[in-house]
Parts: structure tokens; C-alpha cells; sequence
């Protein structure tokens, strides 16, 4: 019979010093407001969450009623948060 494969374990358990573990953050909550607007009208503001209800909405559940195509545009709200409104919706 054959010599028993040498085992890696001491290499590697010597080189686990050298080993950087990077603590990452998980993202902050976006908490900005956004106002959408389809083909060029209002079509609501709030935080990233309705925003995203508003769009499938209208794309998934409605059907985008019969068009075959529709722009929205999203604009982030610079400096203003969700909880920086008066009426907290």
C-alpha cells in the first residue's frame, strides 16, 4: 500500500495569522424621498418603497392600461428624508 497523503492542516493553520477579516456594514436604509412621474405627469412621492409599488402598479397589475409604452422618471429628493416630512406617511 501507498504512504498516506500528507495532510495541509499545519501550512494552513500557520498562515491563518495572515488572514485580514474586513468587517463590512450593511447599507443604510435609504430613507430619501422620491417623486415619480409618468409621461411627464406627477404620479407620487415617498420613499423608495412606494416609489417601487407605484411602478408595478401600474406595469404588473394594470397592465400599463392598454399602452405599449409609458416613461417614468424618478428624482431623488436631495437632503430631504422620509422622516423630515411634516405628515409622516
Amino acid at each position: 500500500m501507498g504512504r498516506k497523503k500528507k495532510s495541509n492542516w499545519k501550512q494552513w493553520l500557520d498562515g491563518i495569522d495572515q488572514i485580514k477579516i474586513e468587517r463590512v456594514e450593511p447599507p443604510k436604509e435609504d430613507r430619501r424621498l422620491y417623486t415619480c412621474y409618468l409621461n411627464g405627469s406627477l404620479c407620487g412621492t415617498g420613499p423608495v418603497e412606494y416609489v417601487t409599488e407605484l411602478f408595478r402598479d401600474y406595469v404588473e397589475t394594470r397592465g400599463m392600461y392598454g399602452q405599449d409604452e409609458a416613461t417614468f422618471t424618478i428624482i431623488a429628493k436631495e437632503g430631504v428624508r422620509v422622516d423630515d416630512r411634516k405628515d409622516n406617511r
